[in-house]
């Protein structure tokens, strides 16, 4: 399991999808910033197909995150 509390309250500065679509990365506004990837198992492919709403994210401070079932 991933932990995240060190992005706990920290004002979103950007968030970026790499150009292989493979990760993606949040930048806070105090410089700290937390990359994350996507792997596939065999025989397989995974991406980040798009990202969706960034205006409401950027500025915004990361209060909580919610860990929910993988996307079957």
């Amino acid at each position: 399991m991933v932990n995240f509390t060190n992005m706990l309250n920290r004002k979103i500065a950007a968030v970026g999808l790499s150009t292989d679509r493979q990760t993606i990365q949040f930048v806070f506004q105090d410089g700290f910033s937390r990359t994350f990837g996507v792997g596939g198992g065999c025989c397989s492919s995974s991406w980040i197909e798009h990202l969706e709403m960034l205006e409401n994210v950027v500025g915004a401070t990361l209060l909580s995150v919610e860990d929910r079932a993988p996307i079957t």
